[in-house]
């Protein structure tokens, strides 16, 4: 693999952050700006994303087996990343605050605005993509549901009201479209249309709002932080290989040998950097936002390397 696909990828959402960076270090964006964005971003911009990415997917026979795999080997790493998060928190003694962004972070990783476009251009043709959208399809259940339940800090009233609030305009979009898909129904040409382009205006406006967030952020802050360094270790390099070791072995049962195609998809988005929107998310359910911005920056940044080379030596350990 050439790294030319990876770096050109971050390198689009780097140019993006920095303007919002210079509109946070300047007057362009007024005080409020970020709860603005957010709102903008988590309330409209973000369910549209989330309806066109399924309801675009085309599920043919042929690759139904290997579609079911990958959303079982997406539910189950998505759990080895959650016992990592919260092992390594409580190794780290942080705070509540801090505990629950680090877990959240550790399994809920960057897989559209950089595995999307990654996979498309490691296998082209369609099927990398369709089987990237399928582990994040089954990565946001896992965080609309377990996350926002972390999140939210009215957990500790009744179950049924904390079960009301997982009912969000995002869950929503994820059932509408979950529905179609079954379905087989495909939305108007005009309506996706409209609705893809307000989708795709949340990369971004999400880098827009993160660049806001750094521009408050001091670089030795991140740098002196143990806590970012250990959750990059973790997402960037233990987990891919840990994952890696899982579906080598869970494929030697006939029905999880999916393809290596489906297989390396899986890996690589278990290997992607820190969730874009997570500070977004993090603002909306007043949370640690600076942790959250910590994480995403650093683990970004690193991913230059350690996204060409987790993909070589999966390759080389596991196929």
């Amino acid at each position: 693999m050439e790294i030319y696909p990876v770096f050109h990828q971050i390198l689009l959402l780097l140019i993006m952050i920095s303007a919002g960076y210079i509109g946070g270090k300047t007057t362009i964006l007024g005080k409020g700006s970020d709860d603005v964005i957010a709102r903008l971003v988590f309330n409209i911009t973000l369910p549209c994303l989330l309806l066109t990415s399924i309801t675009g997917m085309d599920m043919t026979p042929e690759i139904w087996r290997n579609g079911v795999g990958v959303i079982l080997f997406s539910a189950m790493i998505h759990g080895i990343q959650m016992l990592i998060g919260f092992s390594s928190s409580r190794i780290l003694k942080l705070s509540e605050r801090k505990q629950v962004i680090h877990i959240i972070h550790t399994f809920k990783g960057n897989t559209i605005f950089i595995g999307f476009p990654l996979l498309d251009a490691l296998f082209p043709g369609g099927e990398g993509l369709l089987y990237a959208a399928l582990y994040n399809f089954a990565s946001n259940i896992i965080m609309w549901t377990i996350g926002v339940m972390f999140l939210d800090k009215s957990k500790r009233s009744s179950p049924l009201k904390n079960l009301s609030k997982l009912i969000n305009i995002n869950t929503i979009s994820l059932l509408i479209g979950l529905s179609l898909l079954i379905a087989g129904v495909k939305m108007p040409d005009l309506v996706t249309g409209s609705i893809g382009r307000l989708g795709s205006a949340t990369s971004p406006l999400a880098m827009i709002f993160i660049g806001l967030k750094f521009s408050t952020i001091k670089i030795r802050d991140i740098v002196t932080d143990k806590s970012v360094w250990v959750y990059s270790f973790n997402k960037l390099i233990f987990i891919p290989i840990i994952a890696g070791a899982f579906v080598f072995m869970m494929r030697m049962i006939p029905f999880f040998n999916i393809s290596d195609t489906a297989s390396m998809c899986v890996l690589m988005q278990a290997s992607t950097p820190g969730f874009a929107m997570m500070m977004i998310i993090a603002k909306i359910y007043n949370a640690d936002t600076d942790t959250a911005a910590k994480n995403f920056f650093l683990s970004t940044l690193l991913s230059i390397l350690s996204l060409p080379a987790m993909y070589f030596i999966l390759d080389v350990m596991f196929f």
